[in-house]
């Protein structure tokens, strides 16, 4: 995204992106204790249509805490300058590194769901 109002977006992006991963994450701890113990720790089968509003909420929070913690004009400032100086070597692995993560994150719920048995 190379525009003038890079720096905005790369903010917005970045705590989205941080905000998905971290709900994923959550949920993810979830059906991991569900194949390993084969109990529920979620039931989301007994979640009645006035409960769901929590779920949202949960992302909602989440996305608060992440933009208070990065996205304000000095925790941002920090991170650019802690990773101006990276070398090309060092910036390829942190971006593999990122990549192997998110993959991760969306591909054990896939994993649990598509290939183990209830």
């Amino acid at each position: 995204m190379r525009k003038k109002d890079e720096v905005e977006n790369a903010r917005i992006n970045a705590v989205l992106t941080l905000t998905f991963s971290l709900y994923i994450n959550i949920i993810n701890i979830s059906l991991i204790l569900l194949v390993l113990l084969k109990t529920e720790i979620i039931k989301l089968s007994e979640i009645d249509a006035n409960e769901y509003i929590f779920i949202p909420i949960v992302f909602l929070v989440g996305g608060i805490f992440n933009y208070l913690l990065l996205a304000r004009k000095k925790p941002h400032e920090k991170i650019i300058e802690e990773f101006k100086s990276e070398s090309e070597v060092k910036r390829k692995r942190g971006m593999m590194f990122t990549i192997l993560y998110l993959v991760m994150s969306i591909g054990i719920p896939l994993y649990i769901a598509f290939f183990t048995t209830s």
